[in-house]
């Protein structure tokens, strides 16, 4: 049994290495002065994109305790989204992808459905502490979910067949709603003592 992970871990990583290989080639094409190795892409400055330029050392750091492939993964997810121009603001799925840092995997490859299940329901909790956080952690897990389809499609982790409940969902959507609300009778109450 254990040679069998250890297979399949190999051919993840080895999937992982062409995709890093694929990626640092796609982005001399595209960006030539931009040294893919680097810690700082600046894209923008160099140029003018419309995505600003970037810095991995928050990543870097989120996954400093972790194998190397975390920070492989976020650099290639970052070229992936440099390179097609979308999204605009690569902060927020970057964010997403490093609320993986607070799981127990040692390497993107040991990455589980429970371990996505457990940042689900730990959104969930948060989230009805602190309402306004809602639609940043709502937003999280649709990322997750895209960046996981892809890193099956990279062939860099099996399909784990992680989407974010219906239920956690409605809970979250509801959540944004209520802050929405609350926002628009605070601003209604302050026209009425304005006045």
């Amino acid at each position: 049994m254990n040679n069998i992970v250890q297979f399949n871990k190999t051919q993840y990583r080895n999937a992982l290495d062409r995709w890093l290989a694929e990626c640092k080639r796609r982005m001399g094409e595209r960006f030539p002065k931009i040294d893919f190795d680097s810690d700082h892409w600046p894209v923008q400055s160099l140029y003018q994109t419309s995505q600003l330029d970037w810095t991995f050392e928050g990543p870097n750091r989120d996954f400093a305790n972790k194998d190397r492939s975390f920070c492989e993964v976020t650099r290639c997810l970052v070229a992936e989204m440099t390179i097609s121009g979308k999204p605009k603001g690569l902060l927020r799925p970057i964010s997403a992808f490093r609320r993986l840092a607070a799981t127990p995997a040692a390497s993107i490859f040991d990455i589980t459905l429970s371990d996505l299940r457990t940042l689900e329901a730990e959104s969930l909790l948060h989230c009805k502490k602190h309402p306004i956080a809602a639609n940043r952690h709502h937003r999280h897990l649709v990322d997750l979910t895209h960046q996981f389809i892809l890193l099956a499609k990279k062939a860099v982790l099996p399909h784990l067949g992680f989407r974010a409940s219906a239920t956690a969902r409605a809970e979250l959507r509801s959540l944004e709603k209520s802050t929405k609300s609350g926002r628009t009778s605070e601003k209604g109450t302050l026209l009425v003592v304005v006045k």
